[in-house]
Order: C-alpha cells, then structure tokens, then sequence
C-alpha cells in the first residue's frame, strides 16, 4: 500500500458486513481535490493491498496514479443494497455525472445494488432551501431575513384564500387526520391576541399549480397553522414559500409525503403530528415507488422495509428515534401492506387496543380463554392456571413471571397465546433465525427461555389465528352468521 494513500475510516467496522461506502480525495495541488465515491462488495483490511476503485476513466487513473496526497475515506458499512444505494444517493445529490462537477464519477450511480433513488435530488435542493421552516431556533426577525434570502418566492395570502385552499383535499399531508383540533384552537387562540405579525411567524409552504390553469395550491407544510390563522378573530392572513409545478411536479408522491414528513412537526404544538399508521402508509408508498422490495423465507415478496433509506428518514425526520418505535412502524408498514395484496383476507389484530376494538373477535377470545383455565383460576374447568397472550415480536419472560407469582399465588400449568402483525413476523419467529449477533431469535430463543426459566412450570405455546380465513378455519368464528368479523 502506498505511503501516498491515507485510509480514513470515519466510523468503526461491525463484526460482519457485506460492503462498504467509499469517498477517495485526489489532491491535484496543495489546495485543490476533485472527488470518486463508490462502493464496493467484501471485508476492508487496512493492513492489506486493498480495492480502491473500479473507474475505467482515463483522467481519474491518472490521477490516482500519480498524486501526491490521497484521502480514501470508508464512510459506512453494511449490506450490498445499503451500500448501493447510498453510493446512489451520494452520487445524485452531488450530481457528481455534471462534467463541470469536481467528481471523475462522471455518473450519479445506479449499478447492480444502486437501486431505490428516484428523484431524490430534487428532494434534496428543495429541502435545503425550506428546511430552516423546520427549525425551531429560527424566530423573530431571522423570520424576515430567511424570507428575504428565499430562493423561492415568497408570497402572502389572505385569510379568505387559505379558507379555500384549506377545503380541498391533500394528497400530500403526511398526517391520517388533516387537522389537529387541538392544535387549530390554539393557533386560533394565538393569532387572536393581535401580537402576532404575519412576518413574525414562520411562513407555510405551498406547492403551486401549473400555469394556465385555475386549480388551488397544496399546503405542504403548515396546515394547522393556516388552519388557526383563517379561524381566528384578528388573523389576517400569512406568508408562504411558493414551489412552482415545474419543480415539485417531478417529486414522486411518497417524497412529496416525506417533506411534508420534515416540515411537520412544526413548534411545539405540533410536535406530535404523526401517528403509526401515518409512518407506515409513507413506508408502504416509499417502497412500492423506489421498486425496494424482498424474497421471504417462502420466496414471498415483501416490503424491503429494513431499507436504509427508510431507517434514516424515521430516525432524522420523524418523531421514530428508538429501535423499537421504528420496529413498530415497519411492522404495521408489512401489516398494511400484506392486508393490500389479500383484500378478501384481513390480519386480525390481537393486541388489547385490536380486541377492544373488534367485539366479536374479544368475545370469542374470551370464551376460549375461560375453557383453557381451571375453576381455581375462574374459569370453566380447563387444564390451565393461566392464559397469558402477548406478541411473538416482543416477548417479554419476566412479564410472564411477574403472571405466574401474581398475588403470591403460584401457578403452574400456562398457556402462552402469541399473536403476530403480520404474516412475515409469523414466519421470522417460526423460522428462528439468529441475530446478526448470533444470539438465538424467535422460537429457538423462547424455547432457551422455557428451558432456563420456567423449569418449575409446565408450558404450552399455541399461535393465535393471523387472518380471517385461520380463524374461519380453527373454529373461531361461524362463517355463515359472522360475515364481516371486522367492526
């Protein structure tokens, strides 16, 4: 390895990946670097000859061969389709294939792994010129001093347009509900004072129609606040960032749903915008917009929701910060979307919320619960001192424990009921398959935990119906009097 060549690696490996994402710096003169970013499919070893570059190009050869100082920077490992996607993201946000550009790419990406972009550059000059609408700090006079420096118009409307432009329906408001109550009367209540000056409050964000035609603008970004302005008493109106047709027209919908994903939450009104299902329908249309999806452990196609561009968007933009929180919206993501490809065949929902919300589901449920316990534990005479249900993505031993002791009462015979979101979390837990880790995963590892922690307790686990037709099939319902066991 050469002297010349200095290997930066700007983040620490993980124990097993299958790529890595690269960015060479080739000093031509002691001020001045032109730039190749690339990816490539193996294990990094710095203390060996490694892979560099696959550029065929003459002039970045050349260069790589004979300058004097070269940064390469190993910015991020993981999967094949990770790391070329995100080769393909840092290529067209650079828009490195530009031949004015300071990359010898000479092209914005796209090879085997590079899929899943599409249209991302425009996402991206949008965002940077409106994301300061997002940004909490900004208030008062740097309000009027970001308008001025817009490189969008800037435009105001009065409180009568935002009335009619509040009517028609949005396409592109990332909420399930359009408007907040809450959150309108307290804007209402706000402007009422006649404290607020329109250039005092951040503008909405409005994206235009096309020329020639008398169609309203969308609001991207600012309706509930639009919304308490037009209701108030002393509202007047406010100012909005004007994004032409020939601009946002060529956004796909599920990147218009992700700016508006950014713009909202706004201020601390509005900093619970998004509920799950919010999240996942975003993910659902990311996914089958950008093509991002995988073979199952049945050769199944599903939704490649693990897509880094999906975690990164959840983690930077929305309020999903935790593992766990960003699980859950992949999960009801999968969930919406399997209920799409079988609409003659719904998933049942068997978390507390789903069976309070389905009475004939929780009466049936309940039924056979009461069968399974034995009448010392109130119920009709079964074999069992506790039913105890929870969900095979977040099975939780000591809760059963905490079941079991309950009352100092020990109980020994248990039937544990697991429920599942959705036919791909079903076959993850049957299939057992480890963590990146190593460590055991779905069945395998519930059945290390029987085995160490409930010797004194003899356990039986039974899955819960996941569709319609299972629950047809297994008894639970009479086909011919419950027609629709949805309510």
């Amino acid at each position: 390895m050469s002297e010349r060549i200095i290997i930066i690696q700007s983040t620490p490996a993980p124990k097993s990946y299958e790529a890595w994402l690269y960015l060479i710096k080739i000093w031509k003169t002691s001020t001045y670097f032109k730039l190749y970013g690339g990816y490539h499919v193996g294990i990094f070893d710095p203390n060996t000859d490694n892979y560099f570059h696959s550029s065929e190009d003459i002039e970045m050869r050349h260069d790589f061969a004979w300058a004097d100082k070269i940064e390469y920077e190993i910015l991020d490992y993981g999967t094949k389709d990770d790391m070329g996607y995100k080769e393909k993201k840092m290529l067209t946000d650079a828009n490195a294939a530009d031949p004015n550009s300071d990359w010898h790419n000479r092209t914005n990406g796209g090879g085997k792994y590079g899929k899943g972009y599409k249209g991302m550059g425009a996402v991206t000059n949008v965002w940077g010129q409106i994301s300061w609408v997002a940004d909490d700090d900004i208030k008062g006079e740097k309000i009027q001093q970001y308008m001025d420096l817009s490189n969008f118009p800037v435009k105001y409307a009065r409180k009568e347009e935002l009335k009619e432009i509040l009517k028609i329906p949005n396409p592109y408001q990332p909420r399930k509900d359009l408007f907040k109550s809450s959150a309108v009367l307290l804007y209402s209540q706000l402007f009422d004072t006649g404290k607020i000056k329109p250039n005092e409050w951040k503008p909405c964000v409005f994206l235009m129609p096309k020329k020639g035609t008398k169609k309203l603008p969308y609001i991207l970004g600012g309706n509930l606040s639009a919304a308490g302005n037009s209701n108030s008493k002393h509202g007047d109106g406010l100012f909005y960032i004007a994004i032409s047709y020939e601009i946002w027209s060529k956004i796909s919908n599920s990147n218009l749903r992700l700016l508006g994903n950014r713009l909202n939450p706004r201020y601390e009104i509005e900093r619970d915008p998004q509920n799950v299902d919010d999240a996942a329908a975003w993910i659902v249309g990311h996914c089958e917009e950008n093509n991002l999806y995988r073979q199952n452990f049945n050769d199944i196609k599903v939704l490649d929701t693990n897509h880094a561009s999906i975690t990164n968007e959840l983690r930077l933009y929305g309020k999903w910060k935790t593992k766990q929180q960003q699980k859950k919206c992949r999960r009801v993501a999968q969930t919406q979307y399997e209920d799409s490809q079988a609409p003659e065949d719904h998933i049942l929902d068997f978390s507390d919320n789903g069976l309070r919300a389905n009475k004939s589901l929780n009466k049936e449920y309940q039924k056979r619960k009461n069968r399974y316990l034995h009448t010392s534990f109130g119920g009709e005479g079964g074999e069992f001192d506790l039913v105890y249900k929870m969900s095979g993505a977040a099975i939780n031993p000591s809760k059963v424990i905490m079941a079991i002791h309950k009352a100092n009462i020990f109980r020994k015979k248990v039937l544990v009921w697991l429920f599942f979101a959705n036919r791909e979390a079903k076959q993850e837990w049957i299939n057992s398959i480890p963590s990146k880790d190593g460590s055991l995963a779905g069945e395998e590892a519930w059945k290390k935990f029987i085995k160490y922690h409930f010797s004194n307790n003899e356990i039986e686990t039974k899955i819960l119906p996941l569709t319609e037709q299972e629950a047809y099939a297994d008894g639970w319902f009479d086909v011919n009097v419950d027609k629709n066991i949805k309510q």
